[in-house]
C-alpha cells in the first residue's frame, strides 16, 4: 500500500532542533520511528501511578509536555521522567482547554531533549500505518516514587512500549474528550498521553483510550448523539487518540508558551470535510 506524503511538520519555536526528521527523508523505518518516539515521549508520574506525555516546546530551561487531563486530574504531585532516566518536578499549567481531554505540564531542565515534530491529520485516511508509544503500567513494578524527587534525580526508566498498527476509523463527529482517530494499535493503561505518529515521524494524535474500556461507555458524541450499534461495536475494539490539531488550537493563543500557528480549527470541532472521514473498518 502506498502512503500519501504528509505536509511539513508544524514548527514550534525552540532552542533545540525539532527532530532528526529531514524534509526530504520523511518515510522512516520502524527502527527510526521507535528511536524518535523514545526521544520525545516522557513518563508523567502522579503519586504512585503514571501516564505518558509528549515534549512539545522548549523555552530556555523550561520544557512543556502535553498529556491527557485524566492522567493528572487526581493529584498535584506530579513529576516527569525523561528518556535519560532523569526525574523532574512538574506542574500543570492553568489553561482553558474546553472539554478536550488534554493538559499541559511544564518542568525545568538543563539537558537538551528532543521536541516532537507535530503533523496534521488533514491527509490521513483509513488504512494508514501509525505508531503509538508510551509507558504501560503493567510492564513495570519497581520504578515508583514515594515523594516528588529533587530536580534531575535519575531512576531506571523501563517499560517503554512502541506499537505499530493502522488507522481504522476517522469519525466526522467528535467523541467526548476530543477523540476522533480510531486505530488498531494495542494501547494499554499508562500509555495515555503518549504520541501517535505517522510514517513520516510526525505526531498526528495523542493516545487516550484503549480498546474495550472498563468504566462506562465513552462513545458519546459532543452533540449528545450516539453511534449506531454496529458502529459502536467497531469503536469498542479500537484504541483512540485526540487529533494533534485540537491540542495546537487550544494552546496556540497561550502566548507565554508560544506554540506558534495552527490550522484554522477550534478545539472540539469536527475534522474538515474529507471523503476519508467516514466510518470504515480494515
Amino acid at each position: 500500500m502506498g502512503f500519501a506524503i504528509a505536509p511539513p511538520a508544524i514548527s514550534l519555536p525552540t532552542s533545540t532542533p525539532i527532530s532528526q526528521v529531514k524534509p526530504d527523508d520523511r518515510h522512516l523505518s520502524e527502527a527510526q520511528l521507535k528511536s524518535l518516539a523514545r526521544s520525545i515521549t516522557v513518563k508523567v508520574k502522579v503519586d504512585r501511578a503514571w501516564g505518558s506525555g509528549i515534549l512539545v516546546r522548549k523555552r530556555g530551561a523550561t520544557y512543556f509536555a502535553v498529556t491527557n487531563q485524566h492522567v493528572v486530574a487526581y493529584s498535584d504531585r506530579l513529576s516527569i521522567q525523561t528518556m535519560d532516566g532523569r526525574i523532574y518536578p512538574a506542574k500543570a499549567r492553568r489553561i482553558e482547554f474546553g472539554d478536550s481531554d488534554l493538559a499541559l505540564l511544564e518542568f525545568q531542565a538543563k539537558s537538551n531533549y528532543t521536541i516532537a515534530p507535530l503533523g496534521q491529520t488533514y491527509n490521513v485516511k483509513v488504512g494508514d500505518e501509525v505508531f503509538a508509544a508510551g509507558f504501560p503500567s503493567e510492564t513495570e513494578h519497581t520504578d515508583r516514587i514515594e515523594n516528588i524527587p529533587t530536580r534531575g534525580q535519575t531512576s531506571n526508566l523501563a517499560g517503554f512500549n512502541f506499537v505499530p498498527g493502522r488507522i481504522s476509523l476517522l469519525t466526522p463527529k467528535v467523541i467526548a474528550g476530543g477523540y476522533q482517530i480510531g486505530y488498531t494499535n494495542d494501547i494499554r493503561k499508562g500509555m495515555s498521553g503518549g504520541p501517535l505518529l505517522n510514517r513520516q515521524g510526525q505526531v498526528i494524535g495523542i493516545n487516550g483510550m484503549h480498546a474495550y474500556p472498563i468504566w462506562g461507555d465513552p462513545f458519546v458524541f459532543t452533540d449528545g448523539s450516539r453511534p449506531e450499534r454496529s458502529q459502536h461495536e467497531i469503536m469498542m475494539r479500537l484504541s483512540w487518540a485526540i487529533p494533534i490539531e485540537t491540542f495546537i488550537a487550544v494552546f496556540k493563543s497561550e502566548r507565554s508558551v508560544g506554540l506558534g500557528a495552527a490550522p484554522p480549527r477550534r478545539s472540539g470541532t469536527p475534522l474538515p470535510p474529507n471523503k476519508h472521514l467516514v466510518f470504515g473498518l480494515i
